[in-house]
């Protein structure tokens, strides 16, 4: 269950609320306002799949399915530089609390974090 949830801080992917810039709290950096919505997991397995939501307020969620039913679920804090995402992901299931940070890059509606790749929905 820990390996999931270092992957879920690791990975960050779910669905993110896409916001207008009128409507982004001013207390998000640049990074953080370009890295908010909702993104899937693009992977050629369609077993298990990652969902990642990062939302205006520096929360979001997680979510794991294995053939289309949820395996693992967690909430999260997030916050952003130019090149690393922080997350303090705490799962539905088990109530564990990791912090992590890792590497990302976005390229237009593509994230890269750590080693998954994400498409904004």
């Amino acid at each position: 269950m820990e390996k999931i949830l270092s992957l879920f801080a690791i990975a960050l992917p779910l669905f993110l609320h896409s916001c207008s810039g009128d409507d982004m709290p001013s207390n998000l950096n640049t990074y953080e306002k370009a890295l908010v919505g909702s993104y899937i997991e693009e992977t050629k397995d369609s077993t298990e799949m990652f969902y990642l939501v990062l939302d205006k307020h520096k929360t979001g969620s997680i979510i794991m399915k294995n053939r289309g039913k949820i395996k693992e679920s967690a909430t999260l804090q997030w916050s952003a530089t130019q090149d690393e995402i922080i997350t303090k992901v705490k799962s539905t299931l088990t109530r564990k609390e990791i912090i992590d940070t890792t590497g990302y890059i976005l390229q237009g509606n593509t994230l890269i974090a750590g080693e998954i790749t994400y498409r904004r929905q």
